[in-house]
Parts: C-alpha cells; structure tokens; sequence
C-alpha cells in the first residue's frame, strides 16, 4: 500500500509543474463551483504560461552560459561556483530520501492549520511543495535523523501559510486579486526583508519622496522603460563584457515573452476568481 502511495507521488511529480499545476488549478475550480470549461480553460492556460517561461528561460540560460565563460576568460576571472537555479535544485530535491512523504506533510499541516482557524491559506501549489521538502532534505542531510527532516518540512509549511496571509491584503491591493495569495517557499521568505528595507527607505528624507512604478517609470523615460529596451540594454551590457554582441537581442525578446507569459498566468487566475 504505502509503495503504492509512493508511486503515485512519484508519478504525479514527475509531470513536472507545467503538468501538475493545470490539473490542480482545473479540479479545484471545478470543486469550488467555476464551470468545467472555464476551469480546463484557465488551467490550460496556466500551463501555458508555465512552459513560456521555461522556454525563455531555457533560452536564456543557453545564452548566459557561454557569455559568462567569455567573460571569465576575458578577465581572468575564476568562476567555480555554478547557481544552478530551481531547474536543477527541484529535481535533487524529489530524489531526496525524504520527498516521497513530505507532499501528504505539507498538505496535512495546511488541512491541519486550516481546521485549527489558524491560516487563511488554501496551497494549491503542490509543485512548489519541493522549497519545504529542500529544507527537510538538507537538515536531514546534515544531521542524519529523518524526524528532524519531518520537523524541518512541518515548520517551513507552517511559515510559508502564515506568509500567506500576511501577504493576501498587499497581493489583493496591487494586482486587483481578491482572495489570492502566495505562500511560496521562498518568494514569501522575501516579503520580510523587503518591508524592512522599504520601512527604512521611507525615514530617508529625500529618498522617502521618490515615487517609481513601472509605470510612471515608463512615463517618464519613454520608450526606454519598456520591457524590450531594458531586456536589450541589459543584453548590450553584458554582449559587451562578454564581446558577444547577439545577446541584446536575445534579453530582449526574453523580457518581453516573459511579461506576456506572466500576463497569461494571471489573466487565467483571474478568469476563474471572477466566476
């Protein structure tokens, strides 16, 4: 029973999140009442979104890795830390002898936190369960003892759900999502030391009177402040040090691809938040 369980898990993380999270967006809104073509719909959709950023960042990546041995060999620079990103942290993660219980943990501790009244938050982003599972993973890599694994997987779950609250009133205010929030393992972690920086930015004086969006930024500068132009500029700069001239190009359509893609997701969310 319990290989059984452990293959089942396994199978549905093997999809990847481009799969994953299609489905669960489409059964959750069918269970909440949204239509079913509605919810295939904006769970498609979501996919979509998912794989055009994984295209553009595949793209980038396959840019940025020659420019950085380019420029490494141009300045006699020695490079011999590699981030190597979700992509290759994800999958390390999943074959943790700790990641075949750690989705019915993360699940259980948010059904659990939720019966309780003390969370809000409803994670249906079971891919992304794999940020609570890295943490379990790694404490239980350092100190061998899987139940110190467990703890490590039930407290980062538990943080990222009240993260999630905390955070659903600005997500709601800014892009106009009532009832959405993200308690993702490791964007939520951020929130905090953003409002501690822009808390301190506010008792500048001076600073504490500059107000930039992107889109008075864009205002101001004109056709410098669009996603193209910046992506292109940001390519320039680094074709130049790299003395690969094509890449402003390429950053270029990456950022604006990517604002599209992003624009996709959230338009699918909010299609089944408006039913």
């Amino acid at each position: 029973m319990l290989n059984a369980v452990s293959n089942g898990i396994q199978y549905i993380i093997d999809m990847g999140a481009s799969v994953m999270l299609p489905i669960v967006i489409a059964l959750i809104s069918i269970c909440i009442g949204v239509k079913i073509g509605k919810s295939v719909r904006s769970g498609l959709m979501i996919g979509v979104g998912f794989v055009g950023l994984s295209l553009i960042v595949d793209m980038m990546n396959a840019e940025l890795g020659p420019a950085a041995a380019a420029m490494s060999e141009r300045f006699g620079l020695s490079l011999n830390v590699v981030d190597i990103g979700w992509p290759g942290a994800s999958p390390m993660t999943w074959s943790s002898g700790i990641a075949t219980v750690a989705i019915p943990i993360a699940i259980g501790v948010n059904v659990l936190m939720i019966a309780l009244k003390m969370t809000n938050t409803v994670n249906i982003d079971i891919w992304n369960i794999w940020h609570m599972t890295f943490t379990g993973a790694i404490a239980y890599a350092v100190t061998g003892n899987f139940w110190l694994g467990i703890l490590g997987v039930i407290l980062h779950a538990a943080i990222a759900y009240k993260l999630g609250d905390l955070w659903a009133p600005l997500l709601a205010d800014y892009f106009e999502l009532e009832g959405l929030t993200v308690p993702h393992g490791t964007a939520a972690y951020m929130a905090p030391i953003a409002c501690v920086v822009d808390a301190v930015m506010e008792k500048i004086p001076g600073i504490n009177k500059i107000d930039i969006s992107a889109d008075s930024l864009q205002e101001k500068v004109g056709v410098l402040g669009e996603p193209i132009v910046i992506g292109g500029i940001l390519g320039a700069a680094v074709g130049f040090l790299a003395g690969l001239a094509a890449i402003a190009v390429i950053y270029g359509i990456c950022m604006i691809f990517a604002v599209r893609c992003s624009k996709t997701r959230g338009a699918a969310l909010k299609a089944a938040e408006e039913e």
